[in-house]
């Protein structure tokens, strides 16, 4: 099955969309990303990777991670097949969120979506823009060319290389901004690194978010989260966050390594 076909599969069983006022609506674009991370700054060496993809409609987007996506639908299934079972699903990402839906016009937002115990936890922030100094510097990237842009940014700073001929203001996780889409971008210590794969140009994927899904802020999936890293049972409201099982009930194998540098490092 290819990855367009996944995606729409994934985004069929999402019938809802109930974030303020406003409706889903149909992506136009899928842009694919390489995504590496060192997330543990004394294993340089061993960065961890994802493939990603950005998902741009008319006034939203999703970035998201393809195993999200296949992790998603078996929960899914499964809880077709196991209406009372209990679901042991996670798909935060070393630490931190790695599924976001961005709302871009009128009141800009941005939802990051994470999967604990089963259960959809969503926190909703005010979307921040970043402020990009955009340089002469051009260089081709597939058969595109790319013009080099700068910015300070949730702590990093950030080099960016976005497409006029791609008139989409929006780029990886929450960059975006520019005059163009951002096919890579990543930080000066080259911790962050964004690169892209391929577009495929296509209506089929619904921008949403999951039908069961609870707003929490920050601070609590923060605990959640750590919960997570310590291997560890939290009660929150009524529920234990378990993290030793993955969706399909196997053991999960324990990576060692440390959590201690997140992509975000300040405002």
């Amino acid at each position: 099955m290819n990855t367009a076909k996944l995606i729409l599969i994934f985004m069929m069983t999402i019938k809802c969309f109930d974030v303020s006022s406003q409706t889903s609506e149909q992506s136009t674009i899928a842009v694919y990303y390489d995504y590496k991370h060192i997330v543990d700054t004394t294993q340089p060496e061993n960065p961890s990777s994802l493939e990603t993809v950005l998902c741009i409609g008319k006034v939203s987007s999703t970035f998201t991670s393809l195993k999200q996506i296949k992790d998603q639908m078996r929960l899914e299934e499964f809880q077709k097949r196991n209406p009372e079972a209990r679901l042991f699903g996670r798909t935060v990402f070393f630490g931190a969120p790695i599924s976001f839906l961005k709302m871009v016009k009128g009141d800009a937002k941005v939802f990051s979506l994470s999967i604990l115990d089963g259960n959809n936890f969503v926190v909703e922030e005010k979307l921040d823009i970043p402020q990009w100094k955009i340089t002469s510097e051009t260089k081709m990237i597939a058969n595109y060319l790319c013009q080099k842009a700068i910015t300070n940014f949730k702590g990093r700073v950030y080099e960016a290389w976005f497409c006029n001929q791609l008139p989409y203001q929006n780029g990886p996780w929450k960059l975006g901004g520019l005059p163009g889409l951002i096919l890579e971008a990543y930080d000066l210590k080259k911790e962050i690194i964004f690169t892209f794969k391929s577009i495929e140009y296509t209506s089929t994927s619904l921008i949403t978010l999951p039908v069961n899904h609870k707003f929490v802020t920050s601070k609590e999936l923060n605990r959640a989260i750590q919960a997570f890293q310590d291997q560890i049972s939290l009660p929150s409201d009524n529920s234990t966050i378990r993290v030793t099982q993955s969706v399909s009930g196997e053991g999960v194998t324990k990576r060692k390594l440390l959590f201690n540098n997140p992509i975000e490092k300040g405002n």
